[in-house]
């Protein structure tokens, strides 16, 4: 199992404690068989079957900080920095606030080592 931690950045540490996000409880897993993707309260488990990959991306400042979701992605953002947006073979339910489930395509990520997940998602996906 690999565990790629959150970049929450300091200045926002205390304000994202209103979702439960600490840099000890966020985080991407990646095992044999699935993707975990915490922040806080919220907990997502996707099939690697389900995954087509992952890019950088620059999550913008208008796009704000914490647990987002728009029509195409669900956010768990602590940074602006590190934002990896993980790609769904097809739309899919993650949760979002107040307990609701919605369908999106991709999940985006701010981590402390974007680039090491990447390699490591490519090589599970490739194997």
């Amino acid at each position: 199992m690999a565990c790629f931690y959150a970049r929450i950045s300091s200045v926002w540490r205390v304000p994202l404690l209103v979702v439960g996000a600490t840099p000890s409880n966020s985080y991407v897993e990646l095992d044999d068989d699935h993707l975990v993707v915490r922040f806080g309260w919220f907990n997502d488990r996707i099939p690697l079957s389900d995954v087509l990959g992952a890019k950088r991306v620059r999550w913008r400042l208008i796009s704000g900080l914490g647990v987002r979701f728009n029509r195409r992605t669900m956010a768990y953002i602590g940074s602006y920095a590190g934002a990896v947006e993980i790609r769904l073979r097809e739309q899919r339910l993650l949760p979002a606030p107040f307990g609701l489930k919605i369908s999106r395509a991709s999940v985006t990520v701010a981590l402390s080592e974007p680039d090491a997940f990447i390699a490591e998602l490519e090589r599970r996906l490739a194997g």
